[in-house]
């Protein structure tokens, strides 16, 4: 379920949109493929409000923010429902971003933007990780993350509805991981002792940048992006990402259309705060679609989607083949 709210001035624009999912997962979800044969339900709440103000004609500022609340409702093990198999992770994310934009003429815009994101998750249960005589050891983990990124953008429109968007810029991360130990007796039934929160502190500095060029054409569109970034994980705290997207769509005839969408992406494991993947994470996927419109407000579509995952230095490799139905309900204008 998704809503959106958009107040248009003549000299600014304000919107809001939030939602809520859940999403069941059995082993489709590319960055979680082959860890588990439980059903998962991923919940999802989310707001993101925005400003943008036009200080002039050439000048402008966009303010932005966004919060996701992520939880997981993971089966425990029968009858231990404390003990989780993966153990993932609930976490909350707030990312807070101003851009400067300054269009310096009708077909070329720069802009700066300052980004700041705060992430806190914990574990959603205990994952045992060993065991000694009759007894066994559990683990626990909260993570707490500080992520702050400074770009610089450019954007340029060529002719026939082409634009081509540049962003490069530096990152600087700061992590706290606190871990501690639970001792059981061999029931698992009956704490035994608890360890003291164990506190890593690391820093890193790295770079991000993202290059998009798009053509709107006269019965669809084409899109093409390549990228780095840092993204939430349901394992635990954000990950570097090298991701490449191209996606093309196009109307058959006023009922019927058709797209094609390609991904890869590659996540490099986080020494300091992974507990399930140690090993950086190539993934890819294929979807062609067809859509059909069954009138003014409602749309058909059908889905397949081929995805695959390669861990680095290993050949156990996953691959997952779906299909969907999706029937959509377009809200007509109220006022």
């Amino acid at each position: 379920m998704n809503l959106e709210w958009l107040k248009r001035t003549e000299r600014s624009n304000f919107s809001i949109s939030g939602g809520y999912s859940v999403v069941s997962n059995l082993e489709s979800e590319l960055e979680l493929a082959g860890i588990t044969d439980n059903q998962v339900d991923r919940n999802t709440a989310s707001v993101s409000p925005r400003w943008l103000y036009m200080l002039s004609e050439q000048f402008a500022i966009d303010l932005s923010y966004s919060y996701q609340d992520v939880s997981f409702d993971e089966p425990g093990y029968e009858g231990l429902d404390l003990f989780k198999a993966v153990n993932y992770i609930d976490y909350q994310l707030g990312q807070l971003s101003l851009s400067l934009i300054d269009n310096i003429t009708e077909k070329d815009k720069l802009s700066l933007t300052l980004t700041n994101m705060d992430y806190t998750g914990e574990s959603n249960g205990l994952q045992i990780d060993g065991g000694f005589f009759s007894y066994y050891t559990a683990n626990e983990r909260e993570l707490d993350y500080s992520y702050q990124v400074l770009q610089l953008g450019y954007e340029h429109k060529f002719e026939r509805n082409q634009r081509l968007n540049i962003n490069v810029g530096v990152s600087k991360q700061e992590v706290e991981n606190r871990t501690r130990q639970h001792l059981f007796d061999s029931s698992l039934t009956t704490e035994v002792a608890v360890d003291v929160w164990q506190l890593e502190e690391t820093s890193q500095r790295g770079k991000v940048f993202n290059v998009s060029y798009d053509y709107q054409h006269e019965t669809g569109n084409t899109s093409v992006s390549l990228g780095r970034d840092r993204i939430a994980e349901s394992t635990g705290g954000l990950v570097e990402q090298d991701k490449f997207k191209l996606s093309y769509n196009n109307r058959i005839t006023e009922l019927f259309s058709w797209a094609i969408s390609v991904d890869a992406s590659k996540r490099k494991a986080d020494a300091d705060t992974s507990v399930v993947f140690v090993a950086d994470k190539t993934n890819y996927s294929f979807s062609p679609s067809l859509s059909w419109k069954l009138d003014q407000y409602w749309r058909l579509s059908a889905n397949y989607r081929y995805s695959e995952l390669q861990y680095e230095d290993s050949v156990d490799d996953r691959k997952s083949n779906s299909v969907m139905f999706n029937l959509s309900w377009h809200q007509p204008q109220l006022f």
